[in-house]
């Protein structure tokens, strides 16, 4: 069996198995209505809104998602109307769209993927707004629960723990089948302090192991220019270093990479890693550009939340038993996974 196929199906088997659903939304700091509902534009349906953490094509299949499940569900006879926003990459964004949903009466439900799981002023809006009886989740990346438990009810998502050890157990694999056994990487990702970011940077290193020395993770807070210049910086800060890979964490990272191995013609030196597959990584991939990548599920997140969304009022304990029923499982405190798949190159 040749490198590529013994990687190219390792996949977890924690699946939320449910309805899809999305909306639209714009990118900027301040929410506005779209096509999916929002402020006063609803008819007197009660809304759900989806925010995500910032604007990237990931988040379109999200909506994809989001938006399939309210039209199979008929979430707009049950009096919901779905509203998908994008946030701005802005921490701040992030905390005055939760303060804007508090004054509007329409909103029933928010899932939010969280940009600063450590922050205080995003767990309070959270709070406000589930004091207030709305219902709170967050997806894709969470709240610190420890810190903040009272904030949301659940999270929907990947395991990005497991995602990252999955990665990074393929990466090990992959590295040793070239006859490289130790080395050093570097990782990628928009915030050092997001929580699937973290997650899934530690499971990577875990996995991956001693022999192989981890020597940077570098934030670009979502900037595609600084994603590239931040993989300049690192071959030119680390290439005497036994620098072996490269990891990329968010969907851009990993073009990032890309782009920049081929501008400087080091591709040959270089292994590539990679999670959230986007479209540009899947074809680096089909190049032979990308050595293994582990992919995150959107379109099934936005199913999950349009599930919820046909029930924002109600508790989650009998869904958590149809989940399990249906082939999924509750991981640690009211937290619902599903798992990425890691593929690699042929």
């Amino acid at each position: 069996m040749s490198l590529g196929s013994a990687f190219r199906w390792l996949t977890l088997t924690l699946v939320i198995a449910f309805a899809a659903g999305c909306g639209s939304g714009d990118s900027g700091g301040t929410p506005k209505p779209n096509t999916g509902g929002g402020g006063k534009t609803t008819g007197g349906k009660k809304r759900f809104v989806f925010l995500t953490n910032g604007d990237h094509p990931y988040w379109d299949t999200c909506r994809a998602g989001f938006n399939e499940a309210a039209e199979k569900l008929d979430l707009a006879k049950g009096g919901i109307a779905v509203d998908f926003q994008k946030g701005n990459g802005k921490l701040e964004g992030q905390i005055e769209r939760l303060r804007q949903y508090s004054s509007e009466s329409d909103v029933a439900g928010v899932a939010i993927s969280v940009i600063n799981a450590e922050n205080k002023g995003i767990a309070v809006e959270m709070q406000k707004l589930r004091d207030s009886g709305v219902h709170v989740i967050t997806v894709d990346s969470d709240i610190n629960i420890t810190k903040y438990p009272k904030a949301r009810s659940h999270y929907l998502g990947t395991d990005n723990l497991i995602g990252g050890k999955t990665l990074g157990k393929a990466a090990k694999t992959l590295l040793e089948g070239k006859g490289i056994k130790s080395g050093a990487y570097v990782q990628f990702a928009g915030f050092r302090d997001q929580d699937n970011a973290r997650a899934r940077m530690n499971g990577f290193q875990e996995a991956i192991g001693s022999e192989f020395k981890e020597l940077d993770r570098v934030p670009d807070e979502m900037k595609d220019d600084v994603a590239h210049a931040n993989v300049r910086s690192a071959l030119d800060k680390f290439g005497q270093d036994n620098l072996v890979a490269f990891a990329g964490i968010f969907a851009y990272n990993t073009p990032a990479i890309v782009d920049v191995l081929s501008e400087r013609s080091v591709r040959d030196k270089y292994a590539v890693f990679c999670f959230d597959a986007a479209g540009d990584s899947i074809k680096a991939m089909s190049e032979g550009n990308v050595d293994v990548y582990g992919r995150a599920k959107p379109f099934r997140d936005g199913c999950a939340v349009g599930r919820v969304a046909q029930r924002p009022g109600q508790q989650r304990r009998r869904h958590d038993q149809e989940d399990v029923s249906q082939g999924s499982r509750r991981i640690g405190p009211r937290r619902l996974h599903h798992g990425p798949a890691c593929c690699g190159a042929e």
